[in-house]
């Protein structure tokens, strides 16, 4: 037992002591705690037991399958938004270079690769959101869900707003 958990039972059983045999009952009783709590913590079979239960997991209730789905879905998520980041970095460091939009280099190739791979993974993306909740016992939660959709979505508005663009100025 812990010392404020004696100090307290003791008390207890001081309060509730009327007679001289309570009293000595009392003090007996309070002993044998202590004794105990001290070969508790001798004994090394005692020492390895843990004290604290263990934290249930957040998916605990959950298949593999949906657990994989979800990791998946989470992984590309986090794929598709670190190359839409790259590709931002590195066209606005060609930009900042003073490098013509239409003339091959090195730094655009890296954009471009990296909005095409943008592209594919979020394509994965808005292809497994739907998965994640067949599958799932749990609803994933809302914010998480609709910020999955738009990192995922965000590439293919990009590529469309650029075609659009260009036709627009192409034409004119």
């Amino acid at each position: 037992m812990r010392p404020h958990l004696v100090a307290k039972w003791f008390l207890d059983m001081m309060i509730d002591c009327h007679s001289e045999a309570d009293w000595r009952l009392a003090a007996a009783a309070v002993s044998a705690p202590l004794s105990i709590a001290q070969k508790r913590e001798s004994d090394p079979v005692a020492k390895r037991r843990p004290t604290k239960p263990t934290p249930i997991a957040p998916d605990a209730g959950e298949s593999r399958a949906a657990v994989a789905v979800t990791v998946a879905w989470m992984l590309l998520t986090l794929s598709c938004l670190a190359a839409q980041v790259v590709a931002l970095v590195m066209w606005l460091l060609a930009r900042s270079a003073g490098i013509p939009a239409g003339r091959p280099n090195a730094l655009y190739l890296v954009a471009a690769t990296l909005v095409f791979v943008a592209m594919l993974t979020g394509l994965f993306v808005l292809g497994l959101t739907p998965v994640a909740y067949r599958v799932r016992k749990g609803r994933p939660p809302l914010g998480i869900t609709v910020l999955a959709v738009v990192i995922g979505a965000a590439p293919l508005v990009t590529l469309a707003v650029a075609a659009l663009a260009a036709r627009l100025l192409g034409e004119a």
